[in-house]
């Protein structure tokens, strides 16, 4: 979990912790997906970037998508899924990497905004999500992740209604 190549918690030469980007993603993804046990089949459009990934969960009348772009200079969009309450708003966690150059940099920003980083007393920041349309669809930023849960049409996918 410490200092490992792929560690949750990093040093400093002080040696204090800091949270690693995948520490953050692992937090949004608990607090978002936690209880989305059915694996739904995502599919993109044909014009779609093969750079682009899609994995979507349902449960308790939600549905939730991890969408990942891999593409380091271009964005991509999604448009709403057919299963969602297009009436409805979604919230979405959009992580991109900070102080540095792609899935190497060592730290991570949260929905556009400044690094992450603990607050002054050691503890996690907020990770609030943006709120939506959800017509508008997913923006996607170059290298980066975005965590998303939307209402669910109704009658869309019953085995997501439990």
């Amino acid at each position: 979990m410490i200092g490992a190549y792929y560690a949750l918690l990093n040093t400093t030469e002080s040696g204090k912790l800091f949270p690693t980007p995948d520490f953050y993603l692992l937090k949004i993804w608990q607090m978002a997906l936690s209880g989305k046990l059915a694996v739904l089949h995502a599919e993109t459009s044909p014009n779609t970037l093969r750079t682009t990934r899609v994995y979507s969960f349902c449960g308790a009348g939600q549905l939730g998508i991890v969408a990942i772009n891999l593409n380091a200079t271009h964005a991509t969009c999604l448009g709403p899924p057919v299963a969602a309450d297009k009436m409805g708003s979604m919230s979405v966690w959009t992580l991109t990497p900070a102080g540095g150059v792609g899935v190497t940099a060592p730290g991570a920003s949260l929905n556009g905004g400044e690094e992450l980083g603990l607050t002054a007393d050691g503890s996690l920041p907020p990770l609030l999500p943006s709120q939506i349309p959800v017509a508008q669809g997913l923006q996607l930023p170059p290298m980066s992740v975005t965590i998303s849960l939307l209402p669910l049409a109704q009658g869309a996918a019953p085995a997501c209604a439990k």
